[in-house]
């Protein structure tokens, strides 16, 4: 029978763990979340300290933690301060790039020719050359 007073959400999203005023963050999956707190997976946990802030960039949120139980890889954690938005800059990124694409394929192929055709002025630069190794002998000394 289960004690919380919540009932958790099965997902698995990438999140990730910060801490240090920022200046450490290490990625990890999302198992489980509620209201109240969630059950992230770390590729080590011993590393992540007791009080954190989750970053989930998928659903625009970042939350204080404190850490409730740790087993193995997995950590258990409460919520201790508010959701807060966040900018999904990924998201904004990936349509700024959608958008992109679909704007070419709606524009006319340029000419192909004109493409394929050499530049009239071509910078050519003197190869290197390397000098031949030194000679090495292997064996024994004075032979």
């Amino acid at each position: 029978m289960e004690k919380r007073g919540v009932s958790r959400r099965r997902v698995l999203k990438r999140v990730r763990v910060s801490f240090l005023d920022g200046a450490c963050a290490v990625d990890c999956l999302l198992r489980n979340d509620s209201d109240a707190g969630a059950y992230i997976e770390i590729t080590d946990g011993l590393l992540i300290p007791d009080l954190f802030t989750l970053h989930n960039e998928m659903d625009q949120y970042k939350v204080d933690c404190e850490v409730v139980r740790r087993v193995g890889k997995t950590v258990g954690v409460k919520f201790v301060g508010e959701k807060v938005a966040i900018d999904a800059t990924r998201v904004q990124v990936i349509n700024m790039l959608n958008d992109a694409n679909s704007a070419q394929a709606n524009e006319p192929a340029e000419d192909v020719e004109a493409l394929s055709a050499p530049p009239d002025a071509v910078e050519t630069y003197p190869r290197p050359t390397l000098a031949p190794p030194k000679s090495v002998a292997f064996g024994k000394k004075g032979q």
